[in-house]
């Protein structure tokens, strides 16, 4: 016998549609609006709220793995789609194949990507992820320069972003300060470096 569902939920797209154009309509100019679709879109779906979004707003879309940015394109979404969390190597050839942006943090992940890239003649798009103190990933702010400088020299590899994620914008904004000030030194260090500095992305919706 198949159980009966006792909860359900009721997904507005409309809402999320003007949701985004509320948020647009308070970023300055050339600003881009990505949405976080992670863990099924928050359990609200992620193919039919990725889709809509994609179509009504969305510059970008966010997931958490490989997985969820197969699935999208298997939908038909062709938008920008930025894996957030780190890949494995064994996943670099399917998120290669399937046009997915790919969040770095280590050497050795770059270069699985980058092999991948370089069997199907290929040029991946990725973003370097500074650790400014939440400690889930990413790179060590002294490590990011050496690793920016490795993914610029790489024919195979195009560094599109760098980005890194606050602890908690909405209540405590002396550690969000000190985020800003590390992430800001970061990105000073790899201009003078030599490194040409793509988009940089922070903020959540409390920090937008």
């Amino acid at each position: 016998m198949n159980p009966f569902p006792r909860t359900w939920i009721d997904v507005d797209l409309g809402a999320i549609r003007d949701n985004l154009g509320w948020l647009r309509g308070r970023l300055p100019d050339g600003v881009k609006v990505a949405l976080v679709a992670k863990a099924d879109a928050y359990g609200h779906g992620l193919v039919p709220v990725g889709r809509y979004a994609a179509e009504n707003g969305a510059d970008w879309l966010c997931v958490a793995t490989v997985q969820e940015g197969l699935s999208l394109r298997d939908a038909g979404v062709e938008s920008p789609i930025l894996v957030l969390s780190p890949i494995l190597p064994v996943e670099a050839e399917q998120a290669v194949f399937y046009d997915l942006r790919i969040t770095l943090e280590r050497a050795e992940t770059a270069r699985a990507v980058s092999e991948a890239a370089s069997g199907q003649n290929r040029v991946a798009k990725v973003h370097l992820e500074v650790d400014t103190g939440l400690a889930r990933f990413g790179a060590m702010p002294n490590e990011v320069l050496d690793l920016a400088r490795q993914i610029a020299a790489d024919p195979h590899l195009e560094l599109e972003g760098v980005c890194q994620h606050f602890i908690d914008i909405g209540n405590d904004p002396d550690t969000t300060a000190l985020q800003m000030g590390l992430f800001r030194a970061v990105l000073d260090a790899i201009e003078a470096g030599g490194v040409t500095l793509p988009m940089v992305h922070a903020a959540n919706s409390a920090g937008a």
